[in-house]
């Protein structure tokens, strides 16, 4: 996952979206051409299919699917700079799940969710006009590093390269991706199935969607979509006095399940009127110095920040029971660090 000090866009607020179809500076040239007889987005991504290149989240989780509905792929999960990156058979495997980041040139870095893969996106190779895996060069990546998703119509984009050419899928399954001159090619076709359908950057509903409805009818946040307790548990949540802001407060944690995923809902409470969204405020839980996972308070829209309450789920795995964990509430994360503690709490699981 991307460390925060590299994520944030030049411009502050929210992330800058891409323009569809229109000429943009810094190489990523002119509108993307028209591939005749386009076919309909593949009817098993179509309930999660990205329609407009205005829908990509900050941070959001993609796969990206060819024409004949295979993912790209990162070849055996391979994490070394200059791994081969192809087409495959759509799977569940993180080897076919790309998180966005938005470069501010009206390109994205695609960064692999592979462990230990941080910091590495798909980067078109100038010398023999092929895609990789590299590690991101410089504070937004270069050129070669950043993908435009102009769309084409019927729900398919071409991706454009930012140093010139199009990504473009093999003859066969397994094939490594390539990147050719924009034009009329079937190959050039890809659609983006959003990995996080329920829950995550680009969910309306699932844990979040329950979290602002309870929150709008005065209900308790913390409680939403949350894993019962088991009887005897000792107390969850003590406050600690080290590196805390008193303007922040960490009220609850729980073990949490949502769409499958495992992992600890924490309510918080920040300063009024404090929109987390535009902050990039996060929150992280750590075993000892060892983080298990972070996810951003409010990754979704500022629509859904507005306030100084809420309780946010992080994907963390499955915990020990009865271990000791210590959740943070991380304000102004940016370019230069993970930003500062706002709020920390003890956690048992």
């Amino acid at each position: 996952m991307m460390s925060p000090n590299i994520r944030r866009a030049l411009t502050t607020g929210a992330a800058v979206t891409i323009a569809v179809a229109a000429t943009v500076s810094l190489g990523l040239g002119s509108s993307a051409a028209q591939p005749a007889g386009k076919p309909d987005v593949p009817k098993a991504a179509a309930k999660a299919a990205v329609e407009s290149a205005d829908e990509i989240a900050q941070g959001g989780r993609y796969r990206i699917v060819s024409e004949r509905y295979e993912a790209l792929d990162l070849d055996h999960s391979q994490t070394a700079d200059g791994s081969k990156v192809q087409t495959w058979e759509r799977n569940e495997s993180p080897a076919q799940i790309w998180r966005f980041w938005d470069a501010g040139d009206g390109g994205h870095l695609l960064e692999t969710t592979v462990p230990d893969g941080d910091d590495k996106v798909l980067n078109a190779d100038t010398n023999d006009n092929t895609a990789n895996l590299w590690k991101m060069n410089g504070a937004n990546g270069e050129g070669k590093q950043r993908w435009r998703f102009d769309a084409v119509g019927g729900g398919w984009f071409q991706v454009r390269n930012g140093a010139g050419g199009c990504l473009t899928a093999g003859a066969a399954e397994g094939d490594q991706v390539t990147v050719k001159e924009c034009g009329d090619d079937r190959a050039q076709l890809w659609c983006l199935e959003s990995a996080e359908p329920k829950s995550g950057p680009t969910a309306e509903k699932g844990i979040r969607g329950e979290v602002a409805r309870s929150l709008e009818a005065g209900q308790s946040p913390a409680r939403a979509k949350r894993k019962p307790a088991a009887a005897g548990a000792p107390k969850r949540v003590r406050a600690t006095a080290d590196s805390v802001n008193t303007d922040y407060l960490i009220v609850d944690a729980a073990p949490a399940q949502a769409s499958g995923m495992t992992g600890v809902s924490v309510h918080w409470v920040g300063q009024s009127k404090r929109n987390p969204y535009k902050t990039w405020d996060l929150i992280e839980v750590l075993d000892g110095d060892s983080r298990v996972g972070w996810e951003w308070v409010c990754p979704q829209t500022s629509t859904r920040c507005d306030g100084g309450n809420g309780a946010t789920f992080v994907n963390s795995g499955a915990l020990t029971p009865g271990k000791k964990y210590t959740i943070k509430y991380r304000i102004d994360a940016g370019r230069i660090s993970w930003g500062t503690v706002g709020a920390q709490v003890e956690f048992v699981a």
